[in-house]
């Protein structure tokens, strides 16, 4: 599966040299820099404050889930013999119950890197709230475009995180439903 994404990955950025707007994440940010640039030119500064404090509203949801995933966790870790008497009850040939410490400590890792990532997205988000009520010349749009774009970024890579974590999840049961 690691394999699988490296490939990918790899492929991915070869065609993003040949293409710059091959991505939906390179769309996404030209997108980006033309909605401040527009907010900025424009005096919008309030619509783009808002819209800010929306995603901002977005990366502290997925933040506190995040840490409620952690607890979660944290409490199926004493949970195990539990787990290996469910996957003992599965057919011998997807049933494998070794190493779900070292899964749920993965599953653990993951939200805690998901928990990072929302919150630094927060704190760029915060950032650009205050950039976008000056004027051009105090704060010029590519610092603006810099940190919105990594904010979302941030967003990205936490998203990842829960993305991964399903596989990591569904393995504590069995290593066949974790590929």
């Amino acid at each position: 599966s690691i394999l699988l994404l490296l490939a990918y990955r790899l492929i991915l950025q070869q065609c993003s040299r040949r293409s710059p707007m091959f991505t939906i994440q390179a769309y996404n940010e030209t997108l980006r820099c033309a909605w401040a640039s527009r907010i900025q030119t424009n005096g919008e500064s309030l619509l783009g404050v808002q819209t800010i404090r929306n995603a901002s509203f977005g990366a502290t949801f997925f933040a506190n889930t995040a840490i409620l995933l952690m607890m979660g966790t944290l409490t199926l870790s004493t949970q195990t013999d539990k787990i290996q008497a469910f996957s003992h009850s599965l057919p011998e040939t997807i049933a494998h119950a070794s190493l779900i410490s070292t899964k749920i400590i993965l599953l653990l890792s993951l939200f805690f890197i998901a928990f990072i990532c929302f919150a630094q997205s927060i704190r760029f988000f915060s950032h650009i709230s205050f950039m976008l009520g000056l004027p051009a010349k105090t704060c010029p749009l590519r610092d603006i475009t810099t940190h919105l774009n990594h904010g979302w970024a941030y967003h990205s890579l936490g998203m990842r995180a829960y993305y991964y974590a399903i596989p990591f999840a569904f393995g504590l049961f069995s290593d066949l439903l974790m590929v």
